[in-house]
């Protein structure tokens, strides 16, 4: 997936730089939700952790992520579409 991104990024060589601070953000806010969870949840917490919420805040919780999933999987979905393509025509 990540070599479908950096051949359609304007500058390549800026893939690298991209992905560290992808990394940095996404282990920051999981630490950032692992934390609020635990010290608002406590150690009982179920899994998915939005079912540990109370009825309503897990409906509105879910109703947020709900899309959100659908989403990235039709962004990653349409990325290995165009994966094949691209190795037809790839000139090695």
């Amino acid at each position: 997936m990540f070599f479908i991104l950096i051949s359609e990024m304007k500058k390549p060589q800026d893939a690298m730089k991209a992905a560290y601070t992808l990394q940095i953000f996404a282990t920051c806010f999981y630490i950032a939700f692992a934390v609020v969870a635990y010290i608002y949840l406590g150690d009982m917490v179920a899994s998915p952790s939005l079912i540990s919420l109370p009825p309503l805040w897990s409906k509105i919780a879910f109703g947020i992520a709900i899309p959100n999933f659908l989403i990235a999987v039709s962004t990653k979905l349409d990325l290995y579409n165009k994966f094949p393509p691209g190795l037809l025509w790839c000139s090695y």
